[in-house]
């Protein structure tokens, strides 16, 4: 497997991951 392709993968799972956690973050600000 190519280096960059797993680089790549990595860093779009860690983008993912962060919407996710700001999204969260963004309903429980909505809730409070």
């Amino acid at each position: 497997m190519d280096n960059d392709v797993l680089k790549n993968a990595v860093f779009e799972v860690e983008k993912r991951s962060m919407d996710t956690r700001s999204f969260l973050k963004h309903i429980q600000t909505g809730l409070a």
